[in-house]
């Protein structure tokens, strides 16, 4: 806190003039974000996620709700689980196709399809941020 008053002295518009105002305003809006726990914890959030997108952005698309893990793998049901491997020799082939087929089955690849026109996705799907 005490380099934040230091800080804000040398950069106060009333005091330094008022070029300065827009740092002043960066300062306060850091400072803000980092003494709130839950602004902290999404502003931490955000350094680790490894996107090339502004703080202001990422809040704002989690705001919307647009942004969350949209692409996961998940379950149908519980039906489809992975039956236990059969031991007898006589079942080897077709339970090995059936296994197969199981797993195929409970392995399937689940998106949202809401926001597939939003240009943020666009730009993350192309690799380009």
């Amino acid at each position: 806190m005490a380099e934040y008053r230091a800080r804000a002295l040398t950069l106060h518009p009333d005091k330094c003039g008022p070029q300065y105002g827009k740092q002043f305003y960066r300062l306060q809006r850091a400072k803000e974000i980092l003494l709130d726990h839950e602004r902290r914890r999404d502003y931490d959030r955000w350094r680790t996620s490894g996107l090339s997108i502004t703080y202001r952005r990422w809040t704002h698309l989690k705001r919307n709700g647009t942004l969350h893990g949209s692409m996961h793998w998940m379950s149908s049901s519980s039906s489809n689980k992975i039956p236990a491997l059969l031991d007898s020799a006589d079942h080897s082939e077709t339970s090995n196709q059936a296994t197969q087929a199981e797993r195929e089955e409970h392995f399937q690849f689940q998106y949202s399809e809401a926001d597939t026109d939003s240009s943020m996705l666009k730009q993350f799907r192309s690799y380009q941020i």
